[in-house]
């Protein structure tokens, strides 16, 4: 029925497709380049009104990796507003510090979980963000 040649080209393209892809390999989705800092965040989801503290693992101009200090999964896509203390002096964060964002992906871990956000619109990241 089937050819061998075909069953081999096949099983070929499967192995390709299920090779584990090495970390060199694998492509950066992000926009724009990544700074390894961390900063306190606020995240605020609009919807519940709930205030999620953390800090951010790193960021871009298109997004950020953040360590949100609450056990309860975020949901991919899910809008929230997101600030930044980029100063040790910023205690405070107010509306117009906020940025719109969304949750591209979550995991938990411990009594936490780690978020990856989209922001809604390029941001500028301070240089000495990575400090």
């Amino acid at each position: 029925m089937f050819k061998r040649g075909w069953i081999r080209a096949d099983m070929e393209y499967v192995l390709r497709l299920h090779r584990p892809v090495q970390s060199h390999e694998r492509p950066d989705r992000r926009l724009s380049p990544r700074q390894v800092c961390c900063r306190p965040v606020k995240l605020v989801c609009p919807h519940t009104g709930k205030f999620l503290s953390g800090c951010t693992a790193n960021i871009s101009g298109s997004g950020a990796l953040l360590e949100i200090d609450h056990p309860s999964l975020m949901v991919a896509g899910q809008q929230v507003e997101l600030g930044v203390a980029w100063s040790s002096r910023q205690a405070i964060l107010t509306r117009s510090q906020m940025v719109e964002a969304t949750v591209v992906r979550s995991l938990g871990h411990g009594g936490g979980q780690m978020v990856a956000v989209s922001f809604t619109s390029q941001q500028e990241v301070p240089v000495a963000a990575a400090g």
